[in-house]
């Protein structure tokens, strides 16, 4: 299966006043359709509003010079705009059709301070570590808390600072009072932001700021 197989729509968002165009897939139930095909579960093809809250919490300052990595990182949103705002970015995601997502995602926006990995965060570690370390809705599944606390650890330089953004998931306070047990100071705040599938109505998501 390839890119061009799957139903993606453009998107045209503002984050912290640039236009940035995505491509991700609209219809849930056509991407679902096309899971019988692959191995992986399709669901960072999708455009989340956890993404669009987390790009803009994350731009909200300037990021030149700053090195940031994003965890999960689906269609590429929250890396791509914190390019757009100076940072140099490393994406990751285990899906191979996401990576090639936002690769395209950054050539369609002219980013070229993007590099995108595939990579499976249970046994990946990167070379390097980041000032920021972005995240969208990575907290679905409680069996991947430990794998994910671990990278972060490994990953966020000295100083650093991690933001989640997380649709309210209910496993989600195990995973902070996992975090602050381990000596993490954790933060958080709540944002209201569009429905991305009903523009009438809107959804909450949780800004989580991590340090150490």
């Amino acid at each position: 299966m390839t890119l061009d197989d799957l139903p993606l729509v453009e998107r045209r968002l503002t984050i912290a006043g640039r236009c940035l165009s995505i491509a991700a897939v609209a219809d849930q139930d056509a991407l679902l359709r096309t899971a019988d095909a692959r191995k992986l579960l399709p669901f960072g093809l999708l455009l989340w509003e956890s993404a669009v809250v987390l790009a803009e919490v994350a731009t909200n300052a300037s990021l030149d010079g700053v090195s940031v990595f994003e965890l999960g990182a689906g269609v590429g949103l929250a890396g791509l705009a914190a390019a757009a705002a100076g940072a140099d970015v490393m994406q990751t995601d285990i899906d191979p059709l996401a990576i090639e997502l936002c690769q395209r995602n950054a050539t369609r926006n002219g980013v070229s301070t993007v590099s995108a990995h595939v990579a499976d965060w249970r046994t990946w570690c990167p070379t390097q570590r980041f000032d920021l370390i972005l995240g969208a809705d990575i907290l679905y599944d409680r069996d991947e808390f430990g794998p994910i606390a671990r990278l972060l650890s490994h990953a966020l330089a000295d100083g650093g600072q991690c933001l989640l953004a997380d649709p309210r998931r209910p496993h989600t306070p195990v995973f902070l009072e996992q975090m602050r047990a381990s000596g993490w100071t954790v933060e958080m705040t709540r944002e209201t932001t569009e429905d991305l599938t009903w523009p009438d109505r809107s959804v909450e998501v949780d800004v989580l700021q991590l340090s150490r």
